[in-house]
């Protein structure tokens, strides 16, 4: 069930889990010891998780007696009314939200389209030598997609572009056979790999929660270990002087005076500062010397990551757990919502809990509770 605890519990969860990850990405050691590969699966898992906010109903409540009861009966308490809807906080962070979130959603959508029609629109290459290297690279992978290559003045980088129908943009430059070859592999690498999919769903994340934070630095996390991911992938199956050409080709992209921005929707040769692909390049190179082993401070660390995204949102349940003083005599509460009010002749409403008659009362303490008209209406609720 969604609900304003399991949201806010899986944003925290998700929140630190977003922190330990960038720290860990600022650590080219840790980064190496724990695996590129199990880096960019664990931020998936977040992504996922944020997309699939359930309660699982292996989930443990943990009360909890300070400030979030404070902060949550402040956000549910009744500023005014408007006919038979209260208007509180809470209801107005939800509205935002929504309306926030469905712009963007429209945003997003006429953004790809215009994206996927301006691609369309760039002229084909049909270059022999292109057509062979993709046939080779495609046999290295071991599938035969159909990339369809064109070529465009106004793309600073090369990119790919699609997720099920591939377009390959190579921007309107001379290339040598090798650049090609590296080229053509890592975007062709990018759309095996499955990150265009992921692209496309931290864009939707990014629009759903459009007022967080730590949404943009997972996307922007997702990106970076992506690069990483690639081009560990293609250096690790390089001889020792083609090894330092792929570098020298990430180097000659990024200093490509032109740029018009990165597109979302798009995965490539990323245009980044000296610092940036000297940290890519450096990365390579000691993966290159590390000999795979893992300590038992990268296998723990490995577990703590696994436990905050998927453990800790699906078992661990904090509550705003407490009510005034003046109110706990005579209160009753359960967990599982087997607690409705049944409306009485003279005005007044009984509250039954499991079934059993509990209490009558003259007003309604709690609105999200279910109120029946008569008896016949609660075994059709039932």
């Amino acid at each position: 069930m969604l609900s304003f605890s399991v949201v806010t519990n899986i944003l925290f969860f998700s929140s630190v889990a977003i922190i330990v990850l960038k720290i860990i990405f600022c650590n080219d050691r840790v980064v190496l010891r724990l695996d590129v590969r199990f880096v960019l699966i664990c931020l998936m898992l977040v992504v996922l998780r944020l997309l699939v906010p359930v309660e699982s109903p292996l989930v443990s409540r943990i009360p909890i007696f300070r400030i979030y009861p404070d902060a949550y009966r402040f956000l549910r308490k009744s500023l005014s009314g408007f006919g038979n809807i209260d208007i509180s906080w809470i209801r107005i962070l939800r509205v935002g939200w929504i309306t926030g979130a469905t712009v963007c959603i429209i945003k997003h959508c006429v953004v790809y389209y215009f994206v996927a029609r301006q691609i369309r629109s760039y002229k084909g290459l049909n270059n022999l030598e292109f057509r062979r290297v993709i046939e080779k690279i495609n046999v290295e992978w071991g599938k035969n997609a159909k990339f369809k290559l064109v070529g465009s003045e106004y793309e600073a980088v090369p990119c790919v572009f699609g997720v099920f129908k591939p377009y390959i943009v190579l921007p309107d430059k001379e290339y040598s056979q090798k650049e090609i070859y590296y080229i053509l592999k890592h975007e062709m690498s990018h759309f095996y790999r499955g990150d265009m999919v992921a692209r496309v769903l931290c864009e939707v994340l990014k629009a759903i929660y459009w007022w967080n934070p730590f949404i943009y630095m997972l996307s922007d996390l997702v990106v970076d270990m992506q690069e990483v991911n690639v081009d560990f992938g293609i250096i690790k199956g390089l001889p020792s002087m083609e090894q330092l050409e792929y570098s020298d080709c990430l180097i000659k992209v990024a200093r490509r005076d032109i740029c018009r921005g990165r597109n979302p929707y798009t995965a490539g040769f990323k245009r980044e500062s000296p610092s940036a692909i000297h940290k890519r390049i450096g990365l390579m190179l000691k993966s290159l010397e590390m000999n795979g082993g893992k300590t038992v401070g990268s296998i723990l660390l490995s577990v703590l990551i696994v436990c905050l995204i998927t453990l800790c949102p699906s078992v661990f349940m904090f509550e705003p757990y407490s009510i005034p003083d003046m109110d706990i005599e005579g209160s009753a509460g359960i967990e599982d919502g087997g607690i409705y009010y049944l409306r009485n002749s003279d005005g007044t409403f009984s509250v039954y809990i499991d079934g059993q008659y509990f209490a009558t009362v003259t007003k309604i303490f709690d609105k999200e509770i279910q109120i029946y008209d008569n008896p016949k209406e609660i075994s059709k609720g039932k």
